[in-house]
């Protein structure tokens, strides 16, 4: 679709329907960082019951299949903080929430596209990231690289987020080679409450996307936004469309 000259009134409104998407993302990830997945729904979901997460393990679907992912995620952050303040008492009474765990996601190669109605947005962000994890091995630092690709609408004057694929291509500890196995550690002392990440299962469990290997390569990755008048005219990142 070629582009068409706009009045500086659209102009205007689409600049800050980009610049509102864009922070969002931005709220995103500063969250993530901060681990409070806890109410993550509530402020950056849409509550349609169409909405959708894609993960390299499948789709969580509805509302309440995405509150229930970043629930689970919200629950091991508090047991990884009793945890270490069991392990180091001394120092957690003045400190934090979350203390030791880190996952920071800067978004880089950015392409939004905001539909020609004003209704709909799209997104594309890879990330490099840096995580630390408290596992059963104890801490871990990991490096990872993924990418965000989310469609956003808009509902009571506010953009939110309404299908959003969220895949990895590497997640490895640092200091190790991505194409091979992890290094064998043994379980910390303290520390093996934490188990594996538990995750409730997707609601439709199938190979959404890899990580890199030798054997695998690299995943086709999600379509790029480009410019549309409408949703209907443009392709989703939701369930049903990206298999």
């Amino acid at each position: 679709m070629g582009r068409q000259r706009l009045a500086t009134e659209q102009l205007v409104d689409r600049w800050e329907a980009r610049r509102e998407v864009k922070n969002l993302m931005g709220r995103m990830t500063q969250a993530i960082l901060h681990k409070e997945e806890s109410d993550f729904v509530a402020r950056f979901w849409s509550k349609r019951n169409d909405v959708s997460l894609g993960v390299n393990a499948g789709w969580y679907l509805g509302v309440e299949a995405v509150r229930a992912y970043y629930a689970a995620i919200a629950t091991r952050t508090d047991l990884s903080d009793e945890i270490l303040r069991r392990r180091f008492p001394a120092l957690m009474p003045a400190a934090g929430r979350a203390l030791g765990q880190f996952d920071l996601r800067p978004l880089s190669s950015e392409i939004v596209e905001v539909a020609g109605d004003g209704q709909t947005a799209k997104g594309m962000w890879s990330y490099q990231g840096s995580d630390i994890r408290m596992t059963k091995k104890g801490p871990l630092s990991y490096w990872t690289i993924g990418v965000y690709a989310v469609d956003f609408i808009q509902e009571g004057g506010q953009w939110h987020i309404w299908h959003m694929l969220e895949l990895l291509d590497i997640d490895c500890p640092c200091g190790e080679k991505w194409w091979q196995e992890p290094l064998q550690r043994s379980d910390e002392i303290g520390f093996k409450e934490l188990g594996n990440p538990v995750l409730p299962p997707p609601t439709i469990q199938m190979e959404l996307h890899h990580l890199w290997s030798l054997e695998n390569g690299q995943h086709t990755m999600p379509e790029c936004p480009a410019p549309y008048e409408s949703f209907s005219d443009t392709f989703s990142y939701g369930y049903g469309e990206v298999q």
